[in-house]
């Protein structure tokens, strides 16, 4: 059957526009004249702003503007951007008939006679208060976030920006506002930015940025950070943002990057402590061979040799001691350095007495004055204590033996928040010029003629007392002793 000719529906007269346009509750639709006087009223209009057409039909629409928007010339240079445009929009405080402020979205639109004639404006007014105290208080959370957070459009541009991201990127808000995001994207990222923010746009869910890779921010003065970027979409009216928080590491990535040289040179110093002991382990046996081989000479040649012979011999005894000494520290450092410490109980005053009292039964004609505080015990690790005692005691006691009396003090004291022990002579002393070579390996500060040594102990003694948590220095003058 063929299609009949459909009768034209007819168009809603002006009546029934007026009741449709009078029924609406939710905005505010009226007119004014070109002059700026309300001519139409309908019920959104009187429930948003309070007037019954009675009390406000004549009236100038400039009762509904702030006072400071009347002062300023606003609701005139509204009027005349509509009628230059055809339309008007704007967002803003406006006014009730009790004086209470309401953010209004505001549409003006000028009407024009098929003759040319301006013959008035319609004005649609919806009230957005509750949207844009919402959108205050987010933005009043936003800027008190610790994190830099920055929210950009569906175009990359920025709207939204806190005081946490003004101070990581050196720019001010304005700087930012309505910029594009790549402004922040070092130069060589920049091409790949856009794709990557139209993916995201594509499937929106909260996710880090950039997973795997190392992400750089671009500071106002050209200076690039290491950053990690957290995305959260926001759908609103206007469409669907995203909020980024943004965390400077700069300082994480200075922290790992150390704790991995820390790391790289501990693995070496175990290396080299290993290849150390096994050094001066297999030393010891040859060096060994030679005193025996050296005392077995001595005794077979007995009354055969020279007085020179002799004494190259003897040298050579000497010299074998010697190193057997240095191997002899060397493994000592070596098991200090790979024995983790324990933790219990010890007296050190009592450690300290026993100590001198073996000094004294090897040398009873030295006189010497111990002078040891009572009472001082701390938690640590007795052999590494012992260590530690051993060293010090000793090197006061090698280093007063050229002093016919001499005194050695042990004892403690509070400074500041540390309590310090200390081992006080009275002895030889050393320059204080040289203090920075005291607790190397090897490093000594007397001739090798005037005192005996390896110069292995200060060097044992500062690895233990590290291990332990603590730090140890010296303080001396020549001749008038030191105190470590």
């Amino acid at each position: 059957m063929a299609d009949l000719p459909r009768t034209p529906e007819p168009a809603p007269d002006e009546e029934s526009f007026r009741l449709l346009v009078e029924s609406i509750v939710d905005y505010a639709i009226f007119m004014v004249s070109p002059q700026g006087r309300v001519t139409t009223w309908n019920r959104g209009a009187e429930r948003l702003k309070g007037y019954k057409s009675g009390e406000i039909l004549g009236a100038h629409f400039s009762c509904f503007y702030t006072p400071e928007d009347v002062v300023a010339g606003k609701p005139t240079r509204e009027l005349e951007a509509a009628a230059k445009d055809g339309r008007f929009e704007d967002e803003g405080w406006r006014t009730r008939k009790d004086g209470s402020r309401f953010w209004a979205s505001v549409t003006l639109t000028a009407l024009y006679g098929q003759d040319g004639v301006l013959r008035g404006y319609s004005k649609v007014t919806r009230d957005l208060t509750r949207k844009k105290l919402e959108e205050e208080r987010f933005r009043v959370v936003v800027d008190a976030a610790p994190n830099a957070m920055i929210m950009v459009d569906k175009d990359g541009l920025i709207v939204l920006v806190n005081s946490t991201a003004e101070k990581l990127f050196g720019y001010a808000r304005h700087e930012l506002l309505h910029q594009p995001i790549e402004l922040l994207v070092p130069q060589r990222f920049r091409g790949s930015h856009p794709g990557h923010r139209r993916n995201f746009f594509a499937a929106p869910q909260a996710r880090a940025m950039g997973a795997g890779r190392d992400l750089y921010g671009l500071l106002k003065d050209g200076r690039e950070v290491p950053i990690e970027i957290g995305l959260n979409p926001l759908e609103t009216m206007e469409g669907t943002f995203v909020l980024a928080s943004i965390i400077d590491i700069t300082e994480r990535k200075r922290a790992e990057e150390l704790r991995a040289a820390k790391e790289a040179m501990e693995a070496v110093t175990r290396e080299m402590e290993t290849f150390s002991y096994s050094c001066a382990h297999d030393l010891r046996a040859p060096l060994r061979k030679i005193a025996g081989f050296g005392e077995a000479l001595k005794q077979e040649t007995a009354g055969q040799l020279s007085e020179a012979s002799r004494d190259f011999l003897e040298r050579i005894q000497h010299n074998v001691l010697q190193m057997d000494g240095i191997i002899e520290g060397l493994l000592k450092l070596s098991r200090v350095l790979q024995q983790e410490p324990r933790s219990e109980s010890v007296d050190l005053s009592r450690l300290v007495k026993d100590i001198g009292e073996g000094l004294r039964a090897a040398q009873p004609d030295r006189a010497v004055e111990f002078v040891v505080r009572d009472g001082i015990v701390i938690e640590g690790d007795p052999e590494f204590l012992q260590i530690i005692l051993s060293n010090l005691l000793e090197n006061s006691w090698k280093f007063t033996a050229k002093h016919a009396r001499a005194r050695i003090e042990f004892g403690a004291e509070r400074k500041g928040p540390e309590t310090v022990y200390f081992v006080r002579d009275d002895g030889a002393g050393f320059d204080m010029a040289h203090a920075d070579k005291l607790f190397g390996a090897f490093k000594r500060l007397h001739a090798p003629g005037q005192f005996p040594g390896a110069g292995i102990g200060l060097a044992t003694v500062q690895r233990v007392v590290r291990r332990h948590g603590g730090r140890i220095w010296a303080e001396a003058e020549l001749e008038r002793g030191a105190t470590f």
